[in-house]
């Protein structure tokens, strides 16, 4: 009973962190075949969201070194990754996707069973037009990024990149970058 009573206690003596500003924008440019862009979210994008997600807005443009035509197939990562940011709403659970899919595997159905989503949705997406056009569009995106892109990953916080710091600290960029109490996990 003590015991009961005791876990009750220290459970109600933490505090929820509560967003106090804006979260920090994470914009990444990358290419599902490039092995820095695989690490970058293995490594730095994937813990750094885990640990202080709450803080951090993130959206990946998998644009990468395509050329067109936009529906060759060695392409088709790229506009899986682009699909799954589409049918995969939260943040967290696509980034659970990516971080399987990314990393060389490109196995997209093997991911998604493992991010707890459902396959098809997005490889219909990404055979399709659909995929075409979002992949078409993360083109326009990454062409009308100023300065311009021009490695990979490309990194920026809040709109203003690239910053190169991002790629092996990417969670100290982060804290640094948010306006508000940062969380405890930014100690």
């Amino acid at each position: 009973m003590n015991f009961c009573l005791l876990v009750l206690a220290a459970a109600s003596s933490v505090q929820a962190f509560k967003l106090e500003a804006e979260p920090v924008k994470v914009l990444v440019y990358d290419d599902p075949d490039c092995y820095w862009c695989q690490l970058f979210v293995t490594e730095q994008l994937y813990p750094t969201y885990k640990e202080i997600g709450d803080i951090m807005e993130v959206e990946l443009n998998t644009y990468g070194f395509t050329q067109e035509p936009f529906q060759a197939r060695e392409f088709i990562n790229n506009r899986i990754v682009e699909c799954a940011q589409v049918y995969i709403p939260e943040t967290g659970v696509f980034l659970d996707f990516a971080a399987c899919f990314l990393p060389g595997s490109h196995d997209g159905a093997g991911c998604a069973t493992k991010a707890g989503v459902e396959w098809d949705p997005i490889r219909t997406c990404a055979e399709g037009e659909e995929g075409k056009n979002l992949l078409h569009d993360a083109g326009a995106r990454e062409d009308a990024q100023q300065p311009s892109v021009r490695f990979y990953p490309w990194i920026a916080i809040n709109g203003v990149g690239p910053n190169e710091d991002a790629q092996s600290n990417l969670k100290a960029e982060v804290c640094k970058a948010y306006a508000g109490v940062p969380p405890p996990e930014c100690k």
